[in-house]
C-alpha cells in the first residue's frame, strides 16, 4: 500500500520527531555500554568545568543515569526528555541533538582520558615530551631518569615495554639535539627499541592472521615476514623472550613439522608468562590451543588431551577472563575437549561451576547448549533434546554441533523419517554459510557418510568393508568415531 501526501502540517512533523525514542542512537549505545563505576566516574568528568561547561549537557547526562538504572520506568523519549532539560520551552529536535551530540563528545573524551590514565608509563613519557617542548632541562632530565627506572622496573617485557622505550629515547634524542649540535645521545637505543617492536608485533600479528586464516580461508600475503625470519634464522631469538614466544606461535601455525617448535614453545611459556600481560597471555595460550586443535582435527588425538590441559592452565591463572567474564567459545571448546577425553565428571563439575562467570545475555543458552551436549555423550537423549530446545540457533556453530547432535540420536533412536529430513536440512545449512573454513568439510564428510550408513542393510560384506576403510582414511569428519562404531565388519 502507497500514500501520496499532498502537504504536510509543520506541526505533525514536530510531534512525529518529538515521539522518536533515543534507543537506536549511538549516545544511548555508549552510555548502556558503561559499567556503573563508569557511570559514577563520568559523573564528575561532565560536572568538571574543565570538561564540560554546558548545562544541558549535564541535565541530559543527569536524566540518562537515571535511565539506565531504572529503564523499565523512565522513558527514553524526547518529547519526554526536552522539558526536563529546557523548561518552559517549546520542543525544537535540533536543540536536543545537539546536547545529544555535545554529551556523546564528552563521554568519548571521557573514554580516550580514561584509557590514556590506566597506564602510569604512558603518563609519564607524555609529561618528557612536555617538558622537552617547553625547554625546562632540569625538570627534562628528572622525569626522563624516572620514566627509565619505572619502565625498568616493569616486569612486562612485550612489545608494548619496547615500544615505550623507543618513544622515550626518541625524547632523549630530540632533546639533545635541540641542545646541543651533533649530538645523537639516544636515538641508537630508539632504533633498537623500535626494531624489537617490530619484529615482535610482525610476528604477533602474522600469527594472529594464520589463526584466522584456519577458519575463513583468507589468503596471507605477508609484507617483510621473509626478511624478518630470515633475520631471526640468522641472529637467533634466545635474548629476546618476547621475540621467542612469538616466533615459535608463529611456527607451530605455519609449519609442517611444527612439533618442536610446539615442545619449545610450552617451555617458553612456563619459564615466561610473568613477562607478559593477562590479557596478551591469553593470545598466547590460545595460538597453542589452535595448534592443538588444529592437531587434533587431523586425527592426532594425543593433542586433545595437551589443548585440556593448557585451558587447565589458563583457568588457574585466570587468564581466560576479561572483566569478570569467561568466553562462551572458551567455555564450549572447554566442555568439547572434556567430552572429548571422556572426563565426564570433570565436564559436568565444569558446567556448574564456571556458569555464573558467563556473558549475562548469552548464559542460560550456552548453559544449556553445553549440558545438553554432556547429555547426548553420555546417551542421555531425551535430557539432550530438551536441552536443546532452549538453545539459540543464532550461533552457527552451535547449530552446527546442535543439527550433528540431532542426526546421532535421530539414527540410534531409528526415526529415519526425520532423519533424512535432517540430513537434507543440514546439508543445505552447511552449502549456505560462510566463514565456515574446515568445519565445512567436517560437516560435509559427517553427511555423505552418514547417509551411507543408512544403506548398510543392502551392502555385501565387501561394500561395508570398503566403507570402514573409507571413514578410517578420511581426515576431516565429524563424529568419525561414531560413524565407524555403527559398521560391523
Amino acid at each position: 500500500m502507497s500514500i501520496f501526501v499532498k502537504y504536510v502540517d509543520y506541526e505533525i512533523i514536530i510531534i512525529y520527531f518529538a515521539n522518536k525514542k533515543m534507543k537506536d542512537s549511538r549516545l544511548l549505545s555508549i552510555f548502556q555500554a558503561l559499567s556503573s563505576k563508569e557511570i559514577r566516574a563520568l559523573e564528575k568528568f561532565v560536572h568538571s568545568p574543565y570538561h564540560n561547561q554546558r548545562t544541558d549537557v549535564i541535565l541530559l547526562y543527569d536524566y540518562l543515569r537515571q535511565f539506565v538504572q531504572n529503564p523499565t520506568t523512565i522513558s527514553c523519549q524526547k518529547s519526554i526528555i526536552f522539558p526536563y532539560i529546557f523548561p518552559n520551552e517549546p520542543y525544537a529536535e535540533k536543540k536536543i541533538r545537539y546536547t545529544m551530540s555535545f554529551l556523546y563528545q564528552v563521554i568519548k573524551d571521557f573514554l580516550a582520558i580514561q584509557a590514556f590514565q590506566s597506564d602510569p608509563i604512558t603518563i609519564q613519557i607524555a609529561v618528557v615530551k612536555a617538558y622537552r617542548k617547553k625547554g625546562v632541562t632540569h625538570l627534562f632530565e628528572q622525569e626522563l631518569k624516572a620514566t627509565t627506572t619505572l619502565l625498568e622496573k616493569t616486569a612486562l617485557r612485550n612489545q608494548t615495554y619496547y615500544f615505550q622505550n623507543y618513544l622515550l629515547q626518541n625524547e632523549r634524542y630530540l632533546f639533545t639535539t635541540s641542545q646541543t649540535r651533533g649530538e645523537a645521545v639516544g636515538l641508537i637505543e630508539a632504533a633498537e627499541h623500535l626494531d624489537q617492536f617490530f619484529i615482535i608485533s610482525k610476528l604477533r600479528q602474522s600469527a594472529e592472521i594464520l589463526s584466522h586464516q584456519s577458519l575463513d580461508n583468507a589468503q596471507f600475503k605477508p609484507n617483510f615476514l621473509t626478511e624478518v625470519l630470515a633475520f631471526l634464522d640468522k641472529n637467533g631469538t634466545e635474548n629476546n623472550p618476547a621475540i621467542a614466544i612469538y616466533y615459535h606461535c608463529y611456527q607451530v601455525l605455519a609449519e609442517a613439522a611444527s612439533l618442536p617448535y610446539f615442545q619449545n614453545l610450552r617451555q617458553l611459556i612456563a619459564t615466561y608468562s610473568p613477562y607478559f600481560p593477562t590479557r596478551e597471555l591469553q593470545d598466547i595460550y590460545s595460538f597453542a590451543i589452535n595448534y592443538c586443535i588444529k592437531r587434533l582435527n587431523a586425527q592426532d588425538l594425543p593433542f586433545g588431551r595437551e589443548a585440556l590441559i593448557l585451558y587447565k592452565e589458563g583457568l588457574q591463572q585466570q587468564i581466560f577472563f576479561e572483566n569478570g567474564i569467561l568466553s562462551r567459545f572458551n567455555y564450549k571448546n572447554i566442555v568439547a575437549l572434556g567430552l572429548g577425553l571422556k572426563e565426564f565428571d570433570y565436564v559436568a563439575e565444569f558446567i556448574e561451576r564456571y556458569k555464573p562467570y558467563l556473558e549475562k545475555k548469552y548464559r542460560e543458552s550456552t548453559y544449556c547448549y553445553n549440558l545438553a551436549l554432556l547429555h547426548y555423550r553420555t546417551a542421555n537423549y531425551g535430557k539432550a533434546m530438551e536441552l536443546l530446545q532452549q538453545v539459540s540457533t543464532k550461533d552457527v556453530f552451535n547449530n552446527l554441533t546442535a543439527r550433528r547432535m540431532l542426526v546421532i540420536i535421530y539414527y540410534d533412536q531409528g526415526d529415519f523419517e526425520a532423519l533424512y529430513s535432517l540430513l537434507d536440512s543440514f546439508q543445505n545449512y552447511v552449502y549456505r554459510k560462510s566463514g565456515l573454513g574446515y568445519h565445512r568439510k567436517l560437516y560435509l564428510n559427517f553427511i555423505k557418510f552418514t547417509r551411507k550408513l543408512l544403506q548398510l542393510e543392502g551392502m555385501t560384506t565387501a561394500q561395508i568393508q570398503a566403507l570402514h576403510a573409507e571413514i578410517s582414511a578420511a581426515r576431516n569428519v565429524a563424529e568419525k568415531d561414531w560413524l565407524l562404531g555403527k559398521i560391523v565388519t
